[in-house]
């Protein structure tokens, strides 16, 4: 005759696991999601960009440049083309160790306009750059 032997489950060791299959799978997913949205996001607010309180300038030690609407250029208060601002700005380095640069803008001018005369200016040795805003009433 045989024996039959009987296996008690009650001492045996259980192991528990977590299967992090599904968890990884919803990281990914939504790393996806993120990564497509981003891009679709930008550009999608309307912002009013707020007025600050400013303080006057003084123009004794700066040189005070500006943009009007009609995209002219003045280099204290002289109207000027691209070329001719690099070259008074490149004889005004010879005179000045630093240059401080005013940077006027119409409201009204459009952002590639002001980037373009900053790289202008970066260009050519100046980096310190000051915007000018009306005073807040």
């Amino acid at each position: 005759m045989k024996s039959v032997q009987r296996i008690d489950h009650s001492q045996s060791n259980f192991f528990a696991e977590i299967n992090v299959t599904p968890l990884v799978d919803i990281a990914l997913v939504l790393l996806v999601v993120l990564i497509v949205t981003a891009p679709v996001m930008h550009g999608i607010l309307n912002l009013d960009l707020p007025k600050e309180n400013t303080v006057e300038v003084k123009q004794q030690s700066s040189i005070m440049i500006e943009i009007g609407k009609d995209r002219t250029i003045t280099l204290n208060q002289r109207t000027v083309s691209d070329e001719e601002l690099i070259t008074q700005i490149q004889a005004l380095q010879s005179t000045k160790k630093e240059l401080n640069v005013h940077l006027y803008a119409d409201k009204n001018v459009r952002y590639e306009d002001i980037i373009r005369i900053m790289a202008l200016l970066q260009r050519n040795g100046i980096s310190n750059i000051g915007f000018v805003t009306d005073q807040r009433r």
